[in-house]
């Protein structure tokens, strides 16, 4: 294992509220974490990058003020930058000033561990994947506007909470509400919860609005089992071109795609998009014995800053070839969990 920290002597004992940045996890054996990895490894290859990420540990600072502090051209602060923006190491945003915009850099990540070893002592991993059809949910408390489509036609009556209820209603390939929440039951199959590594859940979601409309912010929490697992904020309800699996007879000014979210639970915490982002909660803490079924809950909380509404898109809506999966990840050297 090995642990690689950006952080300076001012900022180390300060408070966990002072300060929000990401602490990536790669593990090599993981093709998707492989692949962030390099570059955030090829980020990290060039001293310019490295006095950059040095210069704003204590404040975001502009490309024009760190192409005067390395004496290096406009041009090159700016590639080396966007290195490292793909590498995950700052975030860069833009500020109006007096003479339009402004590229602001500021760190993004405090610590980047990186798994060489097998972190279950080389034992064999098994997986079992579930895809579950989007309109195969099992509980909604939702709103209108809302709606369902499928591959080759609507389905039931737009704006109609009634039409969620059709028997057809498992031909969606896109449903869509502008608040509440929407639950889809899993198999839970599992034997023995301590011989499980990890549970994840993917699909390809975004905000909802009239139309579409690509800077639309929406809060959308993710609950498995009932426990709060983390809240995403959409950015917005994308439209501007035809999603690659969305049919020919979807109106091209509405809703095209979304984005393809990951949202994991292991015994360290929870991860969005193979980052870890907390460890409140943690595999232990989602009642795998307690039922039947895996609990995946998909909404807006009441008290939520932006409530933007929901898209959720199926294998013949969007971008992504795929519904809702689950993945469940166990060791295979003991009791089989399935």
């Amino acid at each position: 294992m090995f642990l690689y920290t950006i952080c300076n002597k001012e900022r180390v004992n300060m408070s966990k509220s002072t300060i929000s940045y990401k602490n990536p996890i790669y593990n090599i054996s993981d093709a998707a974490s492989a692949d962030e990895l390099y570059k955030t490894c090829h980020a990290l290859g060039s001293k310019e990058r490295i006095a950059i990420l040095n210069l704003i540990q204590t404040r975001p600072m502009t490309i024009k003020e760190l192409s005067q502090i390395l004496n290096l051209p406009v041009s090159s602060i700016t590639l080396h930058t966007n290195i490292l923006n793909e590498g995950n190491l700052i975030n860069i945003e833009y500020k109006p000033n007096k003479k339009g915009l402004v590229k602001l850099c500021s760190r993004a990540v405090n610590t980047i561990l990186i798994l060489i070893d097998n972190v279950e002592n080389n034992e064999e991993l098994i997986e079992q994947n579930y895809e579950m059809p989007i309109g195969n949910f099992t509980d909604i408390n939702i709103k209108s506007p809302c709606g369902i489509a499928g591959k080759y036609s609507g389905i039931g009556e737009y704006d109609e909470i009634s039409t969620f209820y059709l028997p057809n209603r498992h031909k969606a390939e896109l449903l869509w509400f502008s608040d509440g929440d929407i639950t889809y039951k899993f198999p839970n199959t599992i034997k023995d919860p301590s011989n499980v590594n990890s549970i994840e859940f993917s699909l390809e979601i975004c905000s909802e609005t009239l139309y579409s409309r690509n800077d639309w912010p929406s809060d959308i929490t993710f609950w498995i089992n009932d426990k709060e697992i983390t809240t995403w904020t959409s950015p917005g309800d994308f439209g501007g071109r035809r999603g690659k699996y969305t049919p020919d007879y979807w109106f091209i000014n509405s809703t095209q795609y979304g984005i393809l979210k990951n949202i994991k639970i292991d015994k360290n915490g929870i991860y969005l998009d193979n980052t870890l982002i907390s460890n409140n909660l943690t595999l232990d803490d989602i009642n795998l014995m307690n039922s039947n079924s895996i609990d995946f809950k998909i909404g807006i909380k009441p008290d939520a800053v932006h409530k933007g509404g929901i898209n959720i898109f199926g294998k013949n809506f969007g971008d992504h070839d795929q519904a809702i999966i689950m993945k469940v990840v166990s060791k295979k050297n003991k009791q089989p969990i399935f």
